[in-house]
């Protein structure tokens, strides 16, 4: 089940505005800016409240990686699908 929240979204939102000004961000920026927001918003306190052992650093890191491949596989997809790209025009 996914939960949204408005507070959630507006600091995502915020989070991807820092790097790109107009809101267009792209695959990668976005899957950055979430794994930011999740970051801030629930493993730090975690962390900091000692509730994450070991093993859930090592979920955690795996979960970083496998969202950033997500990102970048995402993100090629885009270009290739850019229309002004020179990749699509090949």
């Amino acid at each position: 089940m996914l939960a949204l929240c408005l507070h959630s979204v507006i600091i995502i939102y915020m989070k991807i505005n820092d790097n790109n000004p107009p809101f267009d961000p792209n695959a990668e920026d976005a899957v950055h800016a979430i794994l930011d927001v999740l970051n801030q918003m629930f493993i730090q306190p975690a962390y900091n409240a000692g509730e994450i052992d070991e093993e859930d650093e090592e979920v955690l890191f795996n979960l970083l990686g496998a969202m950033k491949i997500i990102g970048q596989k995402a993100r090629a997809y885009e270009m290739l699908e850019d229309k002004d790209s020179l990749i699509y025009r090949n």
